[in-house]
């Protein structure tokens, strides 16, 4: 395990810049939208931003993962190619995420445990959309079918990596609420270098995906 996350690391240390610069596209937006929105308006709209932030993360996860698929054939980085194909996917990953989430959230009514492991089992939907052309409903089923014996390991390295890409988000945001930090430059800042900490989860799912193709002797085209 060890291992892997070392390999995670170093990925995520070698292309920080690109990985920083699709957050700047795909996520910064509304990251100064939710942030420079008067105090007094947010209530109105709060539903159409969380709309909007639905469709922000499958946009990021597909350019992503459009990414992932260039520097994993040492291609040179054609971030316009990734918007296109990841606006072209757009419908099914808006689908998938919405179904992936909904899973999770009722898997966690079940005790917690039970969404953890979906969240983890699930979470490869995105490249068989992607990368395989499948429909969200068998991406689905193809992530989870995929991840047949292997569900602790998985659901380990997930929840390890989600806390290591949310906890100290979560800290700060606390301490910044709590001493009452309202400087909106200061907080779009904290707001995105978190997201781009956060893609470490988009570049573990990546490595496992890897991982459960090459040993079935399967490289993606």
């Amino acid at each position: 395990m060890f291992k892997i996350y070392q390999e995670i690391f170093e990925f995520f240390k070698a292309n920080i810049q690109i990985l920083a610069l699709v957050v700047a596209i795909t996520e910064l937006p509304l990251i100064l939208l939710d942030n420079f929105l008067p105090g007094s308006l947010q209530a109105g709209p709060a539903f159409a931003i969380l709309i909007l932030g639905i469709v922000v993360v499958a946009f990021s996860n597909g350019t992503l993962t459009a990414v992932f698929s260039m520097i994993f054939y040492k291609e040179q980085i054609d971030i316009k190619q990734s918007l296109t194909t990841s606006l072209n996917y757009l419908p099914r990953m808006l689908t998938g995420i919405l179904i992936y989430g909904l899973l999770i959230i009722l898997g966690v009514i079940c005790f917690i445990l039970p969404g953890i492991i979906i969240g983890a089992r699930l979470s490869l939907y995105n490249y068989y959309i992607i990368y395989e052309d499948m429909d969200p409903v068998e991406a689905l089923k193809e992530s989870f079918r995929v991840t047949t014996g292997f569900t602790w390991e998985i659901t380990a390295l997930f929840m390890i990596m989600f806390f290591i890409a949310t906890i100290p988000y979560l800290i700060t945001a606390n301490y910044l609420h709590a001493a009452k930090i309202t400087n909106p430059f200061l907080l779009i800042i904290t707001d995105y270098a978190f997201s781009v900490i956060g893609t470490l989860v988009p570049v573990l799912t990546f490595r496992i995906y890897c991982m459960i193709k090459e040993k079935n002797g399967i490289y993606f085209d």
